[in-house]
């Protein structure tokens, strides 16, 4: 398993993988320097992507800010494009029943996608 990032106060763990194609993304994401964090991670994300024949995305995320949905939504929008198309990948939204908030968002991002499945997966 790879740390392409590890979790801080203000920013998530992100790991990837490779034997499992997996990607994780888990717990909070409201970094001061949004572009700092979040710019060469997704530049690896894609990375990692359009190299592979499948891959799962699972976000576990208890909070994250404005400009971290701009980001979810801009990764979300690469992985339904016709660049990553050659990919096919799965994203899990997992959230606690209890966090109305959280599973909103899901919900919302969920309805964004057309082309790639994506399951909301409520934690015990």
């Amino acid at each position: 398993m790879e740390v392409l990032a590890s979790a801080t106060p203000k920013t998530p763990e992100i790991t990837y993988d490779e034997a499992g194609k997996r990607i994780l993304i888990s717990g909070r994401s409201y970094p001061e320097d949004l572009h700092a964090f979040w710019d060469p991670i997704i530049a690896k994300l894609e990375e990692i992507i359009l190299s592979s024949d499948s891959i799962l995305i699972q976000f576990d995320l208890n909070y994250h800010n404005s400009g971290s949905t701009r980001i979810i939504l801009n990764l979300i929008k690469f992985c339904e494009s016709d660049q990553a198309s050659g990919c096919d990948v799965s994203i899990e939204w997992q959230f606690d029943p209890d966090d109305e908030q959280t599973e909103e968002q899901g919900e919302d991002y969920r309805d964004i996608c057309t082309k790639i499945d994506f399951k909301m997966v409520p934690t015990e």
